[in-house]
């Protein structure tokens, strides 16, 4: 991995303040100044990696989308731990689907992105970032709005979630989240329909055939 430019002047900044106030120089206005500039060298050299890391995150993220609908197989796989704690959940008015484990989906998307290698034009643009990191984990929340080109005039807006892992390196998924929250509140026929549906069934659970009979 090569450190950046930056990151270099700033550790032999860091490097010459301490050895320079750990001289025999009995100046304590000058040790006072080197000492204080350690500090902002620090500060500054951890801001810095923060947001490396971050950039990092972002790209590895963009590429799972990028990666997914390029139909780039290899490279969509590659930013995955295999592994069965790894998870993919889909929330919207259509229900909720989690599945667990790599290999009860992940094997089954490479399989279908290599017997469909024809890329899809698309338009993705992600936005309000939150991220934490702690260790070699990382948790990210964003704003998803996905077009397909060019027939497509809608926009697919989603909100989005990751939890990542640093895997010899290199940032991977270990769970992938996307809700559709504006299909709760859709006026498109559709959704309308499903909400009804959904509303229907509910309602023949909990035995309330009666209720049942007049949403349907």
């Amino acid at each position: 991995m090569q450190i950046p430019f930056i990151t270099i002047i700033l550790l032999k900044l860091m490097f010459i303040s301490v050895k320079l106030y750990f001289s025999k120089t009995k100046n304590a206005y000058m040790k006072i100044k080197l000492f204080i500039l350690t500090i902002i060298s620090f500060a500054t050299l951890n801001a810095s990696s923060q947001s490396q890391t971050e950039d990092s995150i972002k790209k590895a993220i963009q590429m799972e989308t990028e990666t997914f609908y390029k139909h780039d197989a290899a490279g969509w796989e590659a930013l995955f731990l295999h592994e069965p704690t790894t998870t993919r959940t889909i929330v919207s008015i259509s229900g909720y689907r989690s599945v667990n484990n790599w290999d009860s989906f992940g094997v089954q998307t490479v399989k279908y992105l290599k017997d469909n290698p024809k890329p899809e034009p698309f338009q993705l643009n992600t936005s309000n970032f939150l991220i934490k990191t702690g260790g070699n984990m990382a948790w990210v929340e964003y704003d998803q709005v996905l077009s397909f080109l060019p027939e497509d005039t809608s926009h697919h807006i989603s909100h989005e979630s990751r939890v990542l892992a640093k895997d010899n390196g290199a940032w991977k998924m270990v769970s992938v989240t996307t809700a559709y929250p504006l299909s709760f509140t859709s006026p498109k026929p559709y959704d309308i329909e499903t909400t009804l549906n959904n509303a229907g069934y509910n309602l023949l659970n909990a035995k309330q055939y009666k209720d049942a009979i007049e949403v349907f």
